[in-house]
């Protein structure tokens, strides 16, 4: 009888976890496991030929590993959304920490769009 365990994988400086499925035997050997990052999945099965598969995620794989508040990273940004950007710049007083949160978006993201509309400067530090 084989059991599947899962385990997330995380840091605080990513916006994303790693997935990791591990598929044992009834003697507790791992035969076989899947590693699930943002953007990659890789495989392995000890009893297939080639034992590695190596493929890019899917979209409903990538919003099983995205940490809460994050369902926006790597997103394009839409017209839609450039407008509440700017709304909720001006609404709270320039704060990235909060727009980030609000938008569910990274706050380097936020940075770089706010400077990309000239509405912050880049910071040269």
């Amino acid at each position: 009888m084989e059991k599947v365990e899962t385990h997330f994988v995380e840091t605080k400086d990513y916006v994303y976890r790693t997935k990791v499925d591990l598929v044992k035997n009834e003697l507790n050997e791992i035969i076989r496991f899947k590693v699930v990052c943002y953007d990659r999945v890789v495989e392995f099965d000890k009893n297939k030929d080639p034992m590695f598969y190596v493929d890019k995620l899917n979209g409903d794989d990538k919003k099983i590993i995205l940490k809460d508040g994050f369902k926006n990273v790597g997103r394009p940004w839409i017209s839609k959304q450039i407008k509440f950007l700017i709304e909720c710049f001006e609404r709270n007083d320039g704060d990235i920490e909060k727009i980030s949160i609000l938008m569910e978006r990274t706050e380097r993201s936020i940075r770089l769009k706010l400077i990309e509309l000239g509405l912050i400067e880049k910071d040269l530090n």
